[in-house]
């Protein structure tokens, strides 16, 4: 990111909010908007003087590394809400026969269910950000270079 400027930040947003789109949510499609961006956050650190490897944010491994945690993360926060609602039901159940107990253990395979599809959907929204972020740096530099290997090579790739 060479200059902070409108048309960097909101070529970076269109770039990443297309790749969203076909979840057919506003907020996922604007949340891998917003990633796109985030991947040039590693700026910030550099101008607030700490010694960061340029653009490693810009590499494969990062984008996998990324793509799982934030995936993991997402998962487990959902887990823990839905978790808490959850006792709340169960403490509701206790008044009521026994019989409502059965119904709240068939729920647990489509939590399951639901929980990979949280999971894998912001498993590609990060993945789509990284890579729409990498397209939009390639589509505006005529001389776009990338660590795509970094930690492993800090070679720096040319994608034209």
């Amino acid at each position: 990111m060479g200059s902070l400027t409108v048309q960097e930040i909101g070529g970076h947003f269109l770039f990443g909010f297309i790749p969203g789109l076909p979840f057919r949510k506003l907020r996922l499609a604007v949340l891998c908007g917003l990633m796109a961006l985030a991947v040039d956050a590693d700026h910030l650190l550099n101008v607030a003087g700490f010694e960061v490897q340029g653009r490693v944010s810009h590499s494969i491994p990062f984008m996998v590394i990324a793509s799982i945690m934030i995936g993991f993360i997402v998962n487990s926060n959902v887990t823990c809400s839905i978790q808490g609602n959850t006792k709340q039901i169960a403490t509701r159940s206790r008044r009521t026969p026994k019989g409502a107990n059965f119904i709240d253990d068939s729920r647990s395979h489509l939590q399951n269910t639901h929980m990979l599809n949280i999971f894998s959907q912001f498993l590609v929204i990060t993945a789509a950000a990284v890579i729409s972020h990498i397209a939009f740096d390639t589509y505006v530099d005529n001389h776009a270079y990338f660590p795509l290997l970094v930690p492993f090579v800090y070679t720096e790739f040319y994608i034209s």
